[in-house]
């Protein structure tokens, strides 16, 4: 088994700190921090050195597409009447059929409801 401890005296020697009075949580989130950093400016670079030796006509690279750490924005779906059935593919069968029991139950008191007395 490792020893905890070198894990954290890792973390902090990349980063550049004491780790005395800081957490885990602290030291791999400064970790992280640095990491990101140092991707965006390499990542500006390789981007800037492809973008020097392109072809002509060729579309320029942006930094994000060479860095790791960037997240793009993901287009979301619209929800329309026509693909709402593709969420009911989604839910674990058991949750489905529990669903479909209550819709039953509610429709079943609702036409009760209605029901003339006599």
């Amino acid at each position: 088994m490792t020893d905890p401890w070198r894990l954290v005296y890792q973390i902090a020697g990349a980063v550049g700190v004491d780790p005395g009075p800081l957490t885990i949580r602290e030291l791999v989130d400064m970790s992280e921090g640095k990491s990101r950093s140092l991707w965006a400016h390499t990542s500006a670079q390789l981007a800037m050195l492809a973008n020097v030796n392109r072809r002509k006509g060729q579309r320029a690279i942006r930094p994000e597409e060479l860095d790791p750490w960037h997240q793009a924005k993901k287009k979301r779906r619209q929800l329309t009447a026509a693909n709402i059935g593709e969420l009911w593919e989604w839910l674990p069968a058991a949750e489905r059929k529990k669903l479909v029991a209550r819709r039953r139950r509610e429709r079943a008191r609702r036409m009760k409801k209605k029901e003339p007395k006599a």
